[in-house]
């Protein structure tokens, strides 16, 4: 399957940022997974799912309710750093 010299990764982070027609799932699982190494690094340095989520917030960098930020830092993010 030829994704125009991307990775599977990489066509569908560019659809769900891009495309006006993704849905809002699709946009934030876009956005949470290239904050990820941001999200990971701030948690490593002992800042709180809340605070990261309240900057990113502010920033305008996600616009999901905390609980939705919360769920996706306990099933993508914690596991990795779990494993260091």
């Amino acid at each position: 399957m030829d994704f125009n010299g991307e990775t599977l990764i990489q066509s569908l982070i560019r659809k769900g940022l891009t495309d006006p027609e993704a849905t809002r799932r699709e946009r934030n699982t876009a956005i949470l997974y290239t904050l990820r190494p941001q999200i990971e690094e701030a948690l490593a340095n002992g800042w709180t799912i809340k605070a990261i989520w309240e900057r990113l917030t502010r920033e305008s960098r996600v616009r999901m309710p905390y609980s939705t930020f919360r769920r996706y830092v306990h099933r993508k993010v914690m596991p990795s750093l779990e494993l260091r």
